[in-house]
């Protein structure tokens, strides 16, 4: 049988929009060992809301270890803050914050890597006494060097 694959991780994306939601798209690619992209996840638009009803919308992608872009991307070319509300955009991994932000232009783009797990570490070895220990009872002693 097949080895199980190893554990995902967690990408978790957030993002407040400006009152113009529908110019506000992401995509999440992924790299190969030759540098070459390959589109992940694309077209996560935002539902367009009145400006009183924006939430926070939210998304978990699990990931493989290996080498990645997300990018936010505004059809408008004004970002999300602030001409026309205050939206923001905010990216973790398992957690740990790999950026945020909400004014740009067209576009902005967060590259990351998600390593291997190392490998476990290996117990030590047992120290070795710290004096000698005397031969057991009946035991034959050993001849001592000659001078």
């Amino acid at each position: 049988p097949a080895p199980p694959p190893p554990p995902a991780s967690v990408l978790t994306i957030q993002i407040f929009p400006d009152n113009y939601p529908e110019e506000t798209s992401w995509a999440l690619y992924s790299y190969n060992l030759q540098g070459r992209s390959y589109i992940h996840f694309a077209g996560a638009q935002l539902p367009t809301a009145d400006d009183d009803d924006r939430e926070i919308v939210e998304w978990q992608v699990e990931i493989q270890k290996g080498s990645w872009r997300w990018e936010i991307l505004d059809t408008y070319r004004d970002g999300i803050c602030c001409l026309h509300g205050n939206g923001w955009w905010r990216l973790r991994l398992e957690g740990q914050a790999l950026g945020s932000g909400g004014a740009f232009n067209d576009k902005e783009v967060v590259d990351f890597r998600i390593e291997p797990p190392s490998p476990p570490v290996p117990p030590s070895p047992p120290s070795p006494p710290s004096s000698p220990l005397p031969p057991a009872p009946g035991a034959p002693r050993s001849p001592l060097p000659p001078p």
